[in-house]
């Protein structure tokens, strides 16, 4: 997230009557994203906050009150651009279904494995991307994950951690990115983790996600 477009939710939540932080506390209600996988994003996800996107926080602007999360929540892959590859994939039926599924759910899909892809759906198979991602520095940051991951998110409703999903005859631990192996200390679970509810607290607090933190592991609450 720009630091305007920061700036510009800081005074949307202002203008609500809202408390609005930097850092993720046990005051935080909601999390405004516009993409997973975040320290914060992980600390909300297993504190059960409400993780939103900035089309919320702009909707309860033109409402002046606050209106229902539901619509607003950040997608299951917000932010994720996903490649396949393997055996599997190579049917056109099976590989059509993942990709509309994974784009129903808010992720990119792309044919080729480039600068932008995030993930890299694999079967175990040699293969050509596969190969790439494991000796090109110039995609050690793709994660390396089986489909069983994308399936798993969408069955919880929400991002999960890549490092168990590594696929099964890949090597070891190469779901986790080289230089910055994601959610490898479990998030922190707040002191007081309550499923947020505008009705209990009709001044909620904000929090926006750091880009300094949005690649590792939760250090600070």
């Amino acid at each position: 997230m720009s630091a305007a477009d920061r700036d510009e939710m800081h005074r949307l939540a202002m203008q609500l009557g809202a408390e609005f932080s930097g850092n993720f506390t046990t005051a935080t209600t909601h999390l405004i994203a516009n993409a997973v996988g975040s320290a914060k994003y992980d600390v909300a996800r297993v504190n059960q906050r409400h993780i939103v996107t900035t089309e919320w926080l702009h909707a309860c602007a033109r409402a002046c009150a606050l209106v229902p999360v539901g619509p607003f929540l950040l997608p299951v892959f917000a932010g994720v651009c996903a490649t396949t590859t393997g055996a599997a994939f190579r049917l056109p039926a099976r590989r059509a279904e993942l990709h509309a599924l994974l784009e129903r759910h808010g992720a990119r899909v792309s044919g080729t494995l480039d600068a932008s892809v995030t993930h890299l759906i694999s079967d175990g198979t040699d293969s050509a991307k596969l190969r790439a991602v494991h000796t090109s520095a110039e995609f050690a940051r793709v994660l390396v994950v089986s489909e069983e991951w994308a399936h798993a998110c969408m069955r919880e409703g929400h991002w999960l951690p890549e490092g168990p999903f590594a696929p099964a005859d890949g090597p070891d631990g190469r779901a986790q990115r080289r230089d910055a192996p994601r959610a490898a200390v479990a998030p922190a679970r707040l002191d007081r983790p309550q499923p947020p509810a505008c009705a209990q607290r009709p001044a909620p607090s904000f929090a926006l996600p750091a880009r300094a933190q949005a690649q590792h592991a939760p250090r600070r609450i």
